[in-house]
């Protein structure tokens, strides 16, 4: 075999690696893959007045930050709040409020096993850096979903594309995360 080919193997044989280190435990559904987070995770790494802002970029359409807050916590559910915003901070539209347990959040993250893929890397976006599970899913549409969970915290991806053959039609990554201060 020449190198180029054991190579190719290699690559192959990596890509359709599972990590090891997800609990298998965080499997909703048999037939689905294991969840990065259990909804225990979430919900103690979620308190009130947790915030996050992710930069969102799609094919066609003016970048916008989406920001989101938890307002009300307990063992059971979460409420929060959300809203778009312009690069310059204006509020685009109605400021939302919606509510779920914690389960329901952690469906979020609940794929097919035979459409999803669970390798790791590193990931860099303008909050950090974090080694991630990263979910690629292939969707019924053609486009594949990829998902960067950060590993050590629980929650919505750090990084999410949708991509269309070569082009990736939809990005948001995130830009902050943390505490509220007291005004």
């Amino acid at each position: 075999m020449n190198a180029k080919l054991i190579s190719l193997l290699f690559s192959a044989t990596a890509c359709l690696a599972v990590s090891t280190d997800i609990d298998q435990n965080n499997r909703l559904n048999p037939d689905h893959a294991p969840t990065p987070f259990s909804a225990e995770e979430i919900r103690d790494a979620s308190p009130s007045g947790h915030y996050s802002i992710f930069l969102v970029q799609q094919s066609g359409a003016e970048p916008f930050r989406l920001v989101s807050e938890f307002t009300r916590v307990d063992g059971e559910t979460a409420a929060f709040i959300g809203w778009r915003e312009d690069l310059d901070g204006a509020v685009i539209g109605d400021i939302m409020t919606a509510s779920a347990t914690w389960s329901e959040l952690q469906a979020h993250a609940s794929f097919p096993q035979e459409q999803t893929k669970i390798t790791e890397k590193v990931i860099a976006v303008p909050a950090g850096k974090w080694t991630c599970w990263i979910y690629s899913i292939d969707r019924s549409d053609g486009t594949i979903m990829e998902m960067a969970f950060a590993k050590g915290l629980p929650g919505p991806p750090v990084r999410m594309h949708v991509i269309d053959g070569e082009d990736v039609v939809y990005s948001m990554e995130l830009v902050e995360t943390g505490m509220r201060k007291e005004e």
